[in-house]
Parts: structure tokens; sequence; C-alpha cells
């Protein structure tokens, strides 16, 4: 009698878990890059741009380009919207001269194994 019991609260403690990773894996992620253009831009080598931050309204971040040198850039409330609907939003960097590209992560496809 008690065994099911058992079977029953572990098969509810496993499903309470994987909608936990699944809610933690959901999460967006943004591909920022840096460059002289828009176009010449370049993955960074670190940002600060996450969906907890934009979600804040945090409006100041910063971006470390591939030659080690960091920038810093504001976001607008109308570019926080935009970037949290899934665009791609284009701004100059603090001390000008620099174009930050910031833009929804692409998500590999999972693999089916087949």
């Amino acid at each position: 009698m008690k065994n099911w019991k058992l079977c029953l609260v572990l098969a509810a403690v496993a499903v309470l878990a994987g909608a936990c990773a699944s809610v933690s894996a959901d999460a967006k992620e943004y591909k920022v890059e840096i460059g002289e253009s828009a176009s010449m831009a370049k993955v960074a080598e670190e940002h600060d741009v996450t969906e907890e931050a934009l979600k804040e309204g945090r409006s100041e971040y910063s971006v470390k380009a591939a030659d080690g040198m960091s920038y810093k850039f504001m976001l607008s409330e109308k570019q926080i919207k935009d970037l949290m609907d899934g665009s791609t939003v284009v701004v100059d960097t603090a001390e000008g001269g620099m174009k930050v590209k910031i833009g929804p992560k692409k998500s590999k496809p999972k693999k089916s194994g087949w």
C-alpha cells in the first residue's frame, strides 16, 4: 500500500523538477555584436544584456569587444521593448565611434537522434 504512495510522490517531484528546468531554459538570450559599423560588427566577448535586466528596465549596459576594449551603451524604453519582442536594435556606444548590434540569439535545432 505504501509503495504506490511513494511512487506517486516521486512522480510528482519529477514532474515539478522538469517544469522548473524548462522555465529556466526558456529564458531569452541575446546576441551582441560590436564594430565600427553594424555590418562589420563581430560577436562581443562579453556583455551584460540579459532578459532579466531588460525586464527590470535597466538602460545602461556594457560590452567587451574582441580586442579587449570595454564600451558602455544605453537602451531607450522603446529599444528595450523591441528587443523583448524579438527585434534587433543598433545603438552607438557612449564613447562614440562604435556600433552595438543586439538581437535574439538563434537557438540551435534540437537533434532528434536520427
